[in-house]
């Protein structure tokens, strides 16, 4: 989002704005890989509700 709003408007990032862009960028695989296994767990969850109705 700050890169974004950094891109737009053409502003210069502060030194803590670009640690804090710097330390989220290191955990983005973590982050898509809990996103996909919380979407995973939504789906089974949703089967299984299915499947014990009939």
């Amino acid at each position: 989002m700050l890169l974004a709003k950094q891109d737009e408007a053409r502003v210069v990032l502060t030194d803590e704005q670009k640690d804090f862009l710097f330390a989220d960028a290191s955990r983005i695989e973590e982050i898509k890989e809990l996103s996909a296994n919380i979407c995973f767990m939504a789906k089974i969850q949703q089967t299984n509700i299915d499947s014990d109705v009939g």
